[in-house]
């Protein structure tokens, strides 16, 4: 991320510089993939067009899955479910120190977390 400090002596200048950087194309083409992909729809392009995005890179089917979800999320006075919180704990455990898969432990969470919600929604 590029900032201008609020005691900067030459801020429109430097306001010129990050959107050279981030929107022309020699600043693109300077810039490629350093500071990752790269949000302006412009310099995705201008990449892709170079060959130095390509969608089979982690990094852009990431940001692409991203995009895809949701990106408001409603809160639930169950999400602070004491039960809930210990099950999503015990279901991170057992992920990271490979008692179960993440298909067992997400097979499980469902079937325990719907088990807890039925019991708090009486």
């Amino acid at each position: 991320m590029f900032s201008i400090g609020k005691s900067s002596k030459h801020p429109k200048e430097a306001a010129m510089l990050i959107n050279f950087l981030l929107n022309s194309k020699e600043g693109v083409e300077a810039l490629k993939l350093e500071r990752g992909v790269p949000l302006s729809k412009v310099a995705v392009s201008q990449l892709r067009e170079s060959g130095a995005i390509q969608d089979s890179d982690p990094a852009v089917s990431g940001l692409k899955l991203a995009l895809s979800l949701p990106h408001a999320i409603s809160a639930s006075p169950y999400f602070d479910d004491p039960q809930i919180v210990v099950l999503f704990q015990d279901a991170i455990q057992n992920i990271d120190y490979g008692k179960k898969t993440v298909q067992e432990v997400a097979a499980d969470f469902q079937r325990q977390g719907d088990r807890i919600l039925k019991r708090a929604m009486r």
